[in-house]
């Protein structure tokens, strides 16, 4: 009983951190270039300029902060992952809010650094919290039918987030101050449910005491694992492909703010019957086969 009681609670407060992030994630992804570009009026060679900054910053600080994760002495911290979800998610809220308050309504060095500074926080926010929170899947289910389960359930949970994140996204039409005032609701809320994943969630003790391979030791045993490289290369082209569909979306940017949520709640919509199929899939023939199919 008290084990089943254990794994509601860890299954509840897996399920909070996903609809937490969904939220800051979904706002940031729908509001970022309006914010920024039509609104405070950054031009484009500010603009491109700070998204491939980002995208280097973006490439260096992700793997460091599984590492710093991974490194972690639970016993003086008490965890490797929630502290940082707790905690981590408590600073991700705080980037979130300031991204909504600008340094400068006029002077374009000033509000490119501000989106540049911005989106990099934001990132390193979302890096944090998220890897951690998706390290907590095999520990709290170490059944491959639980975590295929599991990830149809979070897909409906985004469903439902992805409504929060258009209702949201509608308060921009009504200014930049009701736009800020929102935010910080929206960010308090947030840090409350990242707070109750670290208090409802429990690692396992067998994981929390694995200890980590020096970095260059670390970086040779990963490559020469070969199911590991495979699916780095499974993920690559699945990013590539994502990325293009999305740099099409705003490309052509789909005329109205409206269309553009009705492209993410379209989204989030395939994902979720894809991964009931693939759950109804996976009992039968296999993950294997099912991704190879």
């Amino acid at each position: 009983l008290d084990q089943e009681k254990r794994r509601k609670k860890n299954y509840f407060g897996y399920y909070l951190g996903n609809f937490s992030w969904t939220i800051l994630g979904g706002i940031f992804l729908l509001s970022y270039v309006d914010f920024f570009y039509d609104d405070l009026g950054l031009n484009d060679a500010y603009f491109n300029l700070a998204l491939i900054i980002y995208a280097i910053i973006n490439s260096i600080n992700d793997p460091l902060l599984s590492i710093m994760s991974d490194r972690t002495d639970r016993k003086r911290w008490g965890s490797r992952r929630l502290i940082y979800i707790r905690w981590g998610g408590l600073a991700w809220c705080i980037f979130f809010v300031m991204t909504w308050f600008p340094w400068s309504y006029d002077n374009q060095l000033i509000i490119f650094f501000h989106f540049l500074i911005s989106i990099s926080l934001f990132d390193m926010g979302l890096s944090l919290v998220i890897s951690c929170w998706m390290a907590l899947l095999p520990e709290i289910a170490p059944d491959v039918n639980q975590r295929v389960k599991l990830s149809y359930i979070v897909g409906i949970i985004t469903i439902i987030a992805g409504i929060f994140v258009v209702i949201f996204v509608s308060f921009k039409d009504f200014g930049i101050p009701v736009f800020q005032v929102m935010s910080i609701f929206v960010g308090i809320i947030c840090f409350v449910l990242f707070y109750l994943v670290g208090t409802l969630v429990k690692e396992r003790e067998e994981y929390m005491d694995d200890k980590p391979l020096p970095f260059f030791k670390g970086i040779i045993e990963t490559v020469k694992s070969k199911s590991f490289m495979i699916y780095i290369g499974y993920n690559f082209f699945f990013v590539v492909n994502a990325s293009i569909g999305i740099a099409y979306v705003f490309i052509y940017q789909l005329i109205t703010p409206l269309n553009l949520m009705g492209f993410y709640l379209i989204m989030v919509f395939n994902a979720t019957i894809a991964n009931y199929l693939g759950m109804r899939f996976q009992r039968k023939m296999g993950m294997r086969s099912v991704i190879l199919n």
